[in-house]
């Protein structure tokens, strides 16, 4: 009988020690998970990013932002205010480690400062080369479109579309639609805005002030072939966006008006031949002109070649970038 109390007893105690034992656990689990979160690796920070904010057509629509590198952010704290399709911003942000969202669209960060870009300090020139006669210029909270043509993305995201004429690799009704969103403004000759059915009209010599930039619409003609007709009053542009001034020819020739620019920062300029002037004539304009630096294009579809834009390149009396399309250049003002 003694032996059966003793083997009691010591039961009591190993069920004692046991509870205890996990008692402890819980108490030490607690402590764990009330542990503040300087205690635990912190997320990394992103550097200061700017980007653009996009509505998503998926799982009901949401905003995310596109950053200039291309990566997709899908951010849990993004303020009412930042939520419009096309804003740029700058921001920072730590990613979500272990966070699952179902959209499955980008990287889950949380916000840590957000900013519109654009207010304050004056953001650098961007310049990217779309392919053939297209380009798309970003200078502050400004997106510009010119001649778009064959865009791949529907990024309704232009603050204003520029047409130089009417012949479909430079207006494309469609490729407009693309890029714009609904209060971009479109600037053109009187037969695009009569085709488009809205927009402003320019001609040659006039000038509009409009989101910011000063626009000049200048001549665009072919001096003796019959593509581009002076009376036509199809233009090129003078495009200043703060200090900087850029040139975009449109489909033209060397002309006396070309000749006489002044104070251009950068010249986009056709070098294809047949249609416009050609590599030789380019050189030939930029030492007339004499701009800081220049960019072939109307090479590499329909017309001209890479031979081409390197020839310019390495007669020119001035520096040249020959761009990939998608590729960007970043202008210092």
């Amino acid at each position: 009988m003694m032996a059966g109390k003793k083997c009691l007893i010591g039961g009591l105690i190993v069920i004692l020690v046991i509870c205890s034992s996990a008692a402890c656990a819980q108490k030490e689990a607690a402590k764990d998970a009330n542990k503040p979160l300087k205690d635990k690796k912190p997320a990394e920070e992103t550097k200061m990013e700017t980007g653009v904010v996009k509505f998503i057509n998926l799982e009901g629509g949401f905003y995310g932002i596109v950053g200039d590198t291309g990566q997709k952010y899908d951010p849990s704290n993004l303020p009412d205010k930042f939520k419009k399709d096309g804003m740029k911003v700058r921001f920072t942000a730590k990613e979500k480690k272990g966070a699952v969202s179902f959209r499955m669209w980008g990287k889950i960060v949380e916000l840590t400062k957000i900013e519109e870009a654009g207010k304050g300090k004056s953001m650098p020139v961007k310049l990217q080369w779309l392919g053939h006669a297209s380009f798309k210029i970003d200078y502050n909270d400004v997106t510009l479109y010119i001649d778009p043509w064959k865009i791949k993305d529907a990024a309704h995201n232009a603050s204003i579309v520029l047409v130089s004429h009417s012949h479909y690799d430079h207006y494309s009704a469609d490729d407009i639609a693309r890029v714009s969103k609904p209060d971009t403004k479109l600037v053109g000759p009187n037969d695009v805005i009569q085709k488009q059915g809205k927009g402003q009209s320019v001609k040659p010599g006039q000038t509009i002030d409009i989101s910011g930039l000063k626009i000049t619409a200048v001549p665009s003609y072919n001096n003796t072939k019959q593509f581009h007709q002076k009376s036509n009053n199809w233009v090129g542009f003078v495009i200043e966006a703060g200090k900087t001034r850029i040139y975009y020819a449109g489909d033209t020739d060397l002309t006396s008006e070309m000749k006489e620019l002044k104070d251009i920062d950068l010249a986009l300029l056709p070098i294809g031949g047949t249609y416009t002037m050609d590599w030789k004539d380019a050189v030939e304009a930029v030492k007339n002109f004499k701009p800081k630096q220049a960019v072939p294009y109307h090479w590499g579809d329909i017309i001209g070649s890479k031979q081409d834009a390197d020839q310019f390149s390495i007669k020119a009396a001035c520096k040249v970038t020959v761009m990939k399309p998608g590729q960007t250049l970043t202008l210092a003002e």
